[in-house]
């Protein structure tokens, strides 16, 4: 029977896997270069779509034959454009280019000038020659074929001949010696083949079978020097042999188990190198480790590819010896690498590294000493974390948190955010100026410890508010100022409010201008009176009451005499101070339920509510004319003021603010027409 050799087999067996990862290798090579070529020639399409197109469609709209001939030949020079074609709507036909059958590839691209959209103005064929891409990809495919196949009938070349060399040989040479083993003659003694001696497996089963030989040839001498006893004793010599043969044979079973535990350990050692392997390959850390002389005896590929060297490179040297060689310019490395001499571990070793494309990366260098059961040290084992994206997250976090405190400490208000636990987590540095305390003793804690328990209780309810979800606004008042806070929840992805972001500023200054703006909407700034519109609502309202009360009211209607002289005369200056002596004294002559009213001009009106009578309304007018009609100092002239005054007494169940106004400012004529410096009584008006 023939029998096929492990070497042969295990040299068949890589011969068949490298043909099937040759097939794939070539196929996988061909679909790449095919999609890359594909998509190269979808890019040139598009370029020329992008910067062609608009070309031709102006030369085409300007009927520029020199011009198209010329952009259609630069197109068709381009690498791997087989055929430029353009065909007008009026059937007119340029082309460019090699004609035959290699197109591999062809656009259609219409040319549609903004003039006139609705209608193309022809279009363009582009077609890619196969050249362009298939051609690359058969090309490329001898080489990469035969590279390959020499590799693997090289590597299977090699696994076989040591296989021969250091297994087949000697087992071979074993099983020689065995097959000339003779009992009588025990002198030849099992030796190994040289090959054979790095084997600890063979030389221990070549130990055995030499013991076994020695142990026989010594029992047949003894055997042949005690024939006599030997023969007496034949059945005790009998149990002796077969005793021995039996520890012979256990010893044969105990190596034969050893070394089935030797190779299943050998696999397992093999599986775990892999598996690591793997691990090191594919993890975002990169690793290494030392012999006892602290020389690199294991490099991770992407420690290598970090350091933009490669593991064949840095093997055998020290990592001060790998780091200067990369960057022979770094200064104070025995200093950094101190630990490693000191035998101590170490983390969160910062340092930069390098790659091959220049790329600067920051990592951090961890390791640790290994020693054996007897305390023998036997070198470090480390890992490097590449943290450049962290590092540049926390860099651009940090820039980011600068420029926010910048303009937070910038704007005239205070800004703050508080967590779940009422805790100020952020404050911006007009805290500090407000509330007269240094931002240590803001930031970090909670807002009763900072506001005093009057502060913290007014907007208490509304922090409450916002961490329910809601927006809040609201104005408080302390220390005499007005503060408008505001409150924004933040929430999380689940729509829980996780914190609330508060602005504050004061508004006093807003409120103070709300409130003059008020003012001078209802009263007079010159005088202080109510101006005109706020008299029609005063006057409406003090109607409304007497028609309620059945009372008397009558209104006066006042116009200065010859104002308009001391205007001329004497400036506007002595006009404005006739006027507010006038506003004084009918301040100072009337009662507190009377109500003056400028309404424009030197025309004053005036609201008598609660009268007895209308004899009483013409006793107010003859006392407020005899007041006005003092003489006045106006700079170094003295002059007499008088007026004229018209008194409209309201007639029950008339409600007409308007009638009323209308009916006094006619006594006010009557009164001017009378010689001026007098009042007179308008008639009563029946009521319908």
């Amino acid at each position: 029977m023939n029998r096929i050799s492990i070497g042969t087999a295990l040299t068949k067996r890589v011969l068949w896997i490298g043909a099937i990862a040759t097939l794939v290798t070539c196929l996988l090579l061909i679909t790449r270069v095919y999609l890359e070529e594909r998509a190269s020639a979808r890019r040139h399409l598009e370029e020329i779509k992008s910067t062609l197109v608009p070309a031709l469609t102006t030369a085409l709209w300007e009927v520029d034959p020199q011009r198209i001939d010329d952009l259609l030949d630069g197109v068709a020079q381009r690498p791997g454009v087989s055929t430029v074609a353009l065909e007008s709507a009026e059937g007119e036909q340029w082309r460019s280019g090699s004609d035959g059958d290699d197109v591999w590839m062809t656009a259609e691209l219409p040319l549609i000038h903004p003039a006139q959209p609705q209608r193309p103005l022809g279009s363009l064929a582009v077609s890619m020659g196969r050249d362009h891409g298939i051609g690359r990809v058969l090309r490329q495919l001898p080489l990469v074929v035969t590279i390959v196949m020499l590799a693997i009938f090289g590597a299977a070349w090699e696994i076989s001949r040591q296989f021969r060399r250091r297994v087949s040989a000697p087992l071979q040479a074993l099983a020689a010696q065995a097959r000339r083993f003779d009992g009588d003659d025990l002198s030849r003694p099992f030796r190994l083949t040289p090959q054979g001696e790095d084997f600890d497996e063979i030389a221990q089963l070549v130990a055995s079978f030499e013991q076994a030989r020695q142990r026989l040839q010594s029992g047949i001498a003894r055997q042949t020097e005690q024939a006599d006893a030997l023969r007496r004793h034949g059945e005790e010599l009998e149990q002796k042999v077969a005793r021995r043969t039996a520890d012979l044979n256990q010893r044969v079973n105990e190596l034969r188990q050893a070394h089935d535990a030797t190779e299943h350990a050998r696999a397992q050692a093999e599986r775990f190198a892999a598996r690591a392997s793997d691990f090191a390959e594919i993890s975002a850390d990169g690793f290494w480790e030392t012999d006892a002389q602290l020389r690199l005896v294991l490099v991770s590929p992407y420690f290598a590819r970090l350091m933009g060297s490669s593991v064949e490179q840095m093997l055998g040297k020290t990592p001060v010896e790998a780091y200067r060689d990369r960057y022979p310019d770094a200064k104070g490395l025995e200093a950094y690498f101190a630990p490693l001499q000191q035998r101590e571990a170490f983390e969160d070793q910062m340092l930069w590294l390098e790659d091959a494309q220049g790329e600067r990366h920051w990592v951090v260098n961890k390791g640790k000493p290994i020693f054996d059961r007897d305390g023998v040290f036997q070198g470090f084992r480390g890992v490097i974390t590449d943290i450049t994206e962290s590092r540049n997250a926390e860099r651009a976090l940090q820039a980011s948190e600068r420029r926010f405190r910048l303009i937070t400490d910038s704007v005239p208000a205070l800004i703050s955010y508080i967590d779940g636990d009422r805790r100020f987590r952020f404050n911006n540095r007009v805290y500090q100026d407000w509330l007269d305390k240094p931002l240590s003793e803001i930031t970090d804690r909670r807002l009763d410890e900072v506001y005093d328990a009057e502060v913290y209780a007014r907007i208490e309810p509304h922090l409450e508010t916002a961490f329910a979800g809601e927006r809040v606004v609201f104005d408080m008042e302390l220390a005499g100022r007005t503060y408008r806070a505001t409150y924004v929840p933040d929430t999380d992805s689940h729509g829980r409010t996780v914190g609330i972001f508060g602005l504050i500023h004061d508004i006093t200054r807003l409120k103070r201008v709300e409130r003059d703006l008020r003012l001078a909407a209802d009263f007079d700034a010159l005088t202080g009176l109510p101006n005109r519109r706020h008299f029609e609502q005063l006057l409406e309202q003090a109607i409304q009451r007497a028609e309620g009360a059945q009372s008397v009211l009558a209104l006066l209607f006042i116009d200065l005499d010859h104002f308009k002289a001391i205007n001329d005369q004497l400036g506007h200056a002595a006009g404005d101070a006739v006027l507010r002596h006038l506003a004084n004294q009918l301040r100072g002559n009337l009662r507190a339920t009377d109500t003056p009213a400028r309404l424009a001009g030197d025309e004053f009106v005036v609201i008598l509510e609660g009268l007895r009578d209308a004899q009483e309304a013409g006793q107010v007018a003859a006392k407020l004319l005899r007041a006005i009609a003092q003489p006045m100092d106006l700079g170094s002239v003295q002059r007499p003021i008088s007026a004229s005054l018209g008194v409209a007494v309201r007639a029950s169940g008339e409600m007409d603010a308007e009638v009323l106004l209308r009916r006094a400012d006619s006594a006010l004529y009557q009164a001017k027409e009378a010689g001026r410096g007098c009042f007179r009584m308008a008639q009563a008006e029946a009521v319908s």
